[in-house]
């Protein structure tokens, strides 16, 4: 497992954002519009996340 790991992070970041991208575009384009309802929630998830993220950075940010 160490060296799986290992062999993870050898990997650039930038090679890896590049493969999660190309990955989850063709997993879109495989799947198609019926994967819509499924990953709907998690979609809203991820913009409620951001939102409840990014008004306390800006409140510090500001008060900093």
């Amino acid at each position: 497992m160490k060296k799986l790991v290992s062999a993870w992070f050898r990997i650039p970041f930038w090679q890896r954002v590049l493969g999660a991208f190309v990955l989850g575009a063709v997993a879109g384009w495989l799947v198609g519009a019926p994967a819509g309802p499924w990953f709907q929630p998690l979609g809203t998830l991820y913009v409620n996340l951001i939102k409840m993220i990014a008004t306390p950075l800006v409140f510090f940010a500001v008060i900093n």
